[in-house]
């Protein structure tokens, strides 16, 4: 498994390269990793990772707006 490219740079999708890091983790201790994000952790990643590009147009064109609901919601 390629972690790096010869300029040092991470390769390979995050997600992957996360999930694969975390499971090898579970056998081999590696660093400060202390246990791995877990199950969930890589689950909301991935989710966010993909789910974010259908979103950020959305989210992008109506920022002002959003912007001013998100205010109004949390009170302030």
């Amino acid at each position: 498994m390629k972690i790096t490219d010869r300029y040092f740079q991470p390769t390979g999708l995050e997600v992957s390269r996360l999930t694969s890091m975390s499971s090898l983790n579970k056998f081999i201790p590696m660093g400060a990793w202390n246990g791995g994000p877990g199950l969930k952790c890589l689950v909301i990643l991935m989710l966010n990772h993909k789910l974010g590009r259908l979103v950020m147009p959305f989210a992008m064109r109506h920022e002002m707006r959003l912007h001013r609901l998100i205010n109004r919601l949390r009170g302030r």
